[in-house]
């Protein structure tokens, strides 16, 4: 009897624990004085655009499939076409 007793609460012991970390994740707001929220600024995940442009042989542009060409004479101002 006390083997049943002692396993049983070793065995409910960490649910009744566990049971009182879980509840709803809390969301914090931030309001301005207008009363409205304020978004936060993202900073995770973000990319920084280069200003770069991307040089690109006449040869290998014409051995690229038609979708890619159309790309890339969609956006002069981020590729360059070069003479071989």
């Amino acid at each position: 009897m006390k083997y049943i007793l002692a396993l049983t609460t070793l065995i409910l012991i960490p649910f009744a624990f566990g049971q009182s970390k879980m509840g709803p994740p809390t969301k914090v707001e931030t309001i301005n004085n207008e009363g409205n929220p304020i978004k936060p600024i993202q900073t995770k995940n973000s990319r920084e655009l280069k200003k770069e442009t991307i040089e690109i042989k006449k040869s290998d542009f014409k051995e690229m499939p038609k979708q890619k060409q159309k790309l890339i004479l969609k956006e002069p101002e981020k590729y360059t076409i070069i003479e071989d």
